[in-house]
Order: C-alpha cells, then sequence, then structure tokens
C-alpha cells in the first residue's frame, strides 16, 4: 500500500488525530453501504433513523470541529475557505437527510435512494480529504503539528 494512503484508500494527511477521523468515518460509510446493500426493506427505516441522520452526523460534525480548532490555532489562512467548505457540505446532508425522513413518513425509502445519499457523502468527503485537507495539513506540519 501506498504511504500515502491509510486505511479504506483514503490520503493520509500526516496528521494522526486527523487521519484516525477520516479512517473512522470513511469506515463508517463502507459499512453503512455494506448494510444498506445487505438489509431488508423494514431495516432501512432504522438506518436511515439511527445511522444516517443520528450517527453520521455526530461523527462528521465532530471531526469538522477537530479540523477547525487546530486550523484556528495555528491560524491556517484559508480557515475560513474550509469552514466555508465544511457548512456547505453541512447544509447538502441536512437537506438529504430531510428528503430521506419526509419520505419515510409517506413511503417506503428505496435502497437506491439511501445509497445515494451515502455514497455521495463518501465521495464528498474522499475529495475533500484529498483536496483541501491535504493543503492545510502541509501548513500544519510546518508548525510543528504531528
Amino acid at each position: 500500500m501506498d504511504d500515502n494512503f491509510g486505511a479504506g484508500g483514503v490520503e493520509a494527511t500526516g496528521i494522526r488525530k486527523i487521519d484516525a477521523q477520516h479512517e473512522r468515518i470513511v469506515a463508517l460509510l463502507t459499512d453503512l453501504e455494506r448494510r444498506i446493500e445487505d438489509c431488508e426493506a423494514e431495516r432501512l427505516r432504522e438506518i436511515v433513523a439511527v445511522d444516517i441522520v443520528k450517527g453520521l452526523e455526530y461523527y462528521i460534525n465532530t471531526h469538522f470541529e477537530t479540523e477547525q480548532v487546530l486550523l484556528d490555532e495555528y491560524h491556517y489562512p484559508e480557515a475560513a475557505a474550509h469552514r466555508a467548505e465544511h457548512s456547505f457540505f453541512v447544509d447538502r446532508v441536512k437537506v438529504m437527510q430531510k428528503k430521506l425522513q419526509e419520505k419515510q413518513g409517506v413511503e417506503q425509502v428505496s435502497k437506491a435512494a439511501v445509497l445515494e445519499a451515502v455514497r455521495f457523502i463518501r465521495d464528498w468527503i474522499v475529495g475533500h480529504i484529498s483536496a483541501s485537507d491535504i493543503k492545510y495539513a502541509r501548513f500544519l506540519k510546518e508548525q510543528g503539528v504531528e
């Protein structure tokens, strides 16, 4: 395996705490995708309500907060832009969550719709790590952060 990539094929930033969180989020998403593909229709409601709406939201928000504290503490010059990327993503996820929850109230949510949401989240996270997070990681490592 390439030393620049951690578990799940996520590009490593070289900052231990951040890399561990990235790996955890991607592992959760991979596991969630597998469980959705294998689940019965009645379990899909629980997966949407508990895992997507509550669980992922907690891990992602905790991770974003960790990043933002580091960026502020070390006066990363592009901290505001990075925060804006997080806000954009959180807003998109909230819209998806709301749509999935509304559908659950009136009809059976399809696996395809839930998988689409999970794959969007995973793809955005991996792309964000490869572009924005790698960029701030270089800056933080120059400041002595490991």
